[in-house]
């Protein structure tokens, strides 16, 4: 939770309604369907700070609409929004522009929050449509929608499955950035536990660069070197 009030809404933060669209249960052995026929669609609202990372504004939906995020399971992943469990649009109410738009990226979601707090009680409305689950775990939804799976049987009794799969540009960009860091930021000191680390204060202290740093970092720059450049 954020220490300090939001600056929107009396300090609750941006204020997000959300529409959810489920999808049916199967049908009974004796139940007759339309072909139609569609889930009723469940509405809530919740405030959420301006602060907070596109992963935490969905999660802060799917609880406003009673899921459990655990069921709905999505995963941000660099700029990436990745799940087979819905879709996600967002409109910005007034004269704005933005309607209807999908919401996958990142930059997606600052676009969204910049255009939000031009009017003094921000609000954002977010339509959230379930899809069929096809069971993908936390680990495949990082792998990404152009992962491939490779059926191998080294024997007759044996099989598996191998997983290939192919970065987008970006992700390529940020996977070289995150291994250009560790090379700068290594650490010559064998008193030190932390084989990165950031010395760039007036201290010299010490500052580990753990995985979770490097993740955040490198998407930073290659986003800041792209908005920079001609």
């Amino acid at each position: 939770m954020r220490s300090s009030a939001s600056e929107y809404n009396e300090g609750q933060g941006i204020k997000y309604v959300v529409t959810f669209h489920p999808t049916l249960p199967p049908p009974k052995a004796s139940e007759k369907r339309r072909r139609n026929a569609r889930a009723e669609a469940i509405k809530s609202s919740t405030y959420v700070h301006e602060k907070l990372s596109l992963a935490e504004v969905i999660e802060a939906c799917i609880l406003a609409i009673g899921r459990d995020p655990q069921l709905l399971q999505f995963k941000v992943v660099g700029t990436q929004l990745r799940t087979t469990a819905f879709t996600i649009k967002y409109s910005i109410p007034g004269r704005s522009a933005l309607k209807d738009m999908q919401l996958t990226t990142t930059t997606h979601y600052d676009e969204l929050s910049k255009e939000a707090v031009k009017k003094g009680s921000p609000e954002v409305k977010l339509e959230i449509t379930e899809d069929a689950n096809d069971g993908q775990s936390e680990d495949e939804l990082a792998l990404g929608p152009q992962q491939k799976k490779r059926k191998v049987c080294p024997s007759t009794d044996s099989c598996a499955y191998l997983i290939f799969f192919q970065l987008t540009d970006e992700e390529e960009e940020i996977a070289e950035t995150i291994v250009q860091l560790k090379a700068t930021y290594m650490c010559a000191d064998k008193r030190c536990s932390s084989p990165t680390c950031f010395l760039g204060n007036p201290t010299g202290q010490h500052i580990r660069l753990t995985p979770m740093h490097l993740s955040t970092w490198a998407p930073a720059i290659v986003r800041g070197s792209k908005s920079s450049s001609p």
